[in-house]
């Protein structure tokens, strides 16, 4: 399951009820990472694929290809930021060559959070802890000519509103789904006292 607070939760949900109102079922696709447990339960089972780091897009690439056959279901491939920089930007200039139809969700939790936070491009550390030159996600999506939306997923029924709207628009879109890590906001914040009352 995810961990309490996760931010992915709240993208899952908005994702699923997006779909859910737009009325045309969709196709949903992940790879590997914390977002994988999208396939679980607090996840509300949504993935229906799960293969490699960063395939869920190049599937959409092949899978928003086939309105022509009669395929009229919105596709939507989720990955995590950590995903997006090691292995996403080929596929997404391939989405954008072919203008293949779907919607790409980056799940930006500021971490490489499942295995163990190691640093990525969009952090602005190195891996020996050495300040690095920042590569903005959405700069980076723009220089690719493809829409990029951010938003926070803690704005849930905004978010699903937003997602249902992308769902709508052809071609590629990008919806950058912005909010730190639980982890990673629990180490940045004073420790907090809780207690139960009784009554």
């Amino acid at each position: 399951a995810f961990c309490p607070g996760c931010p992915h939760r709240t993208s899952f949900w908005a994702v699923k009820v997006a779909l859910e109102l737009d009325g045309r079922q969709g196709v949903v696709l992940g790879d590997i990472g914390c977002y994988t447990l999208g396939k679980g339960r607090t996840g509300y089972y949504l993935l229906q694929t799960l293969h490699a780091m960063g395939s869920g897009v190049g599937l959409a690439c092949g899978l928003g290809q086939l309105a022509r056959f009669g395929f009229t279901q919105p596709v939507v491939a989720l990955v995590g930021d950590s995903t997006f920089y090691h292995a996403v930007v080929p596929a997404l200039i391939n989405g954008q060559y072919n203008r293949a139809d779907f919607l790409y969700v980056v799940l930006d939790n500021e971490a490489t959070a499942m295995t163990g936070h190691q640093p990525h491009p969009g952090l602005g550390v190195g891996a020996m802890g050495q300040p690095c030159t920042k590569v903005e996600l959405d700069a980076l999506v723009q220089g690719l000519g493809i829409p990029v939306v951010v938003a926070d997923p803690y704005q849930v029924e905004e978010t699903v509103y937003l997602v249902l709207e992308l769902l709508r628009r052809p071609g590629p879109k990008v919806l950058i789904l912005r909010r730190a890590c639980a982890l990673v906001a629990a180490k940045n914040r004073p420790p907090v006292r809780v207690w139960v009352d009784p009554e």
